[in-house]
């Protein structure tokens, strides 16, 4: 990264402040070249790989959006066939949310969804602003609408905490809010002036995110330049900003700013990153997804506290390409460009 462009993420990052508070600003650690544990033993590493085989006329699957894993079944979301299929680990397809349509328990544009402890899934709709609730066996429960419905844009990553709040990211402007029950604006966490990162001015250029829970805290990923902030929703504010490094990751950005900068258009969004998912160990994992041509992709861990870890070369992903990425008590799935679906196992989780 060239100087000049340093000290102005430095000046951005100092001047951080959220929600309305201004306060000193995270910690701060940004594009990490050398993982804690980069020689440490294989303990942390996967040992197990398992493709899982299902029916593509059950689960017909043209552009994935994104998978999660509940309760041991896998959820996958398809944006252009406007479904959420749910299979078990051995591929068997146990039922499919939703349906094309911009009525009740219809989907349009799904780009994310949540499924909460209690068995209730939200899934987001970007274009038309609302959020379809289902029961776990895919009854259509309620429509949740945002009010005012212009006050996000390009919603694409939503949570759902204990107290039935959604969390809700977009693209532009108010990166991060909470909504109610109702879809009411209850707090701005993150606007898009505030996140570090993005000096250009002359094109409108979109932060696509994943969210998940950190604990008691929300980690809010930015999937185009592969940047975390970790959020405190008690307080409103970012108490950790982080980052590894990714030499491929930074030529391709590169070479796209400057595509780009001539574009005629705005709101333009990209991704260079798989979703973040975290473990039991409260272990951040996260995927590149530039690769040199018959290369392994490579998986970068961070710690709790934004620490860079180690990261893992993905063998199993050297011809097709891991796209997303998801764990549950050990067991992690991935998904390719291709709809290969994997099942991994690392060694605190023999099976």
């Amino acid at each position: 990264m060239k100087l000049k462009n340093k000290i102005c993420l430095s000046i951005i990052i100092g001047t951080l402040y959220f929600a309305g508070f201004v306060y000193p600003g995270p910690v701060v650690n940004i594009y990490q070249k050398n993982g804690r544990l980069q020689k440490r033993l294989d303990e942390l590493r996967f040992f197990k790989y398992r493709k899982v085989d299902f029916n593509f006329d059950d689960v017909p699957l043209k552009k994935v959006q994104k998978i999660a894993l509940h309760k041991g079944n896998i959820f996958i979301l398809d944006r252009d066939r406007c479904a959420l299929y749910v299979i078990d680990q051995e591929g068997h397809h146990i039922g499919t949310l939703g349906k094309a349509g911009l009525g009740p328990g219809d989907i349009s544009d799904g780009r994310d969804f949540f499924v909460t402890e209690d068995d209730l899934v939200y899934v987001l709709n970007s274009s038309t602003k609302r959020i379809e609730v289902f029961s776990i066996d895919g009854k259509p429960l309620r429509t949740i609408r945002f009010m005012p419905d212009d006050s996000l844009s390009r919603p694409c990553s939503i949570l759902v905490d204990k107290n039935k709040k959604i969390i809700v990211g977009s693209a532009f402007r108010e990166l991060l809010v909470m909504i109610d029950e109702k879809g009411s604006h209850l707090t701005t966490f993150l606007t898009q002036n505030q996140f570090p990162g993005y000096p250009m001015s002359k094109i409108n250029l979109g932060i696509p995110s994943s969210l998940e829970f950190l604990g008691d805290k929300i980690l809010f990923f930015d999937r185009y330049k592969g940047i975390f902030s970790i959020i405190n929703p008690a307080s409103g504010s970012s108490e950790i900003v982080f980052s590894a490094y990714s030499d491929l990751n930074t030529k391709e950005i590169e070479n796209f700013e400057e595509q780009i900068k001539s574009t005629p258009y705005n709101n333009i969004t990209a991704v260079y990153w798989t979703n973040a998912c975290i473990d039991e160990q409260q272990q951040v994992y996260v995927i590149d997804t530039s690769k040199e041509k018959n290369k392994p992709q490579n998986m970068f861990v961070f710690s709790k506290d934004g620490v860079y870890l180690y990261n893992e070369p993905l063998g199993i992903f050297s011809a097709d390409s891991a796209r997303f990425i998801c764990c549950e008590k050990g067991t992690f799935a991935f998904m390719t460009y291709d709809f290969n679906l994997y099942l991994a196992y690392n060694r605190r989780n023999q099976k």
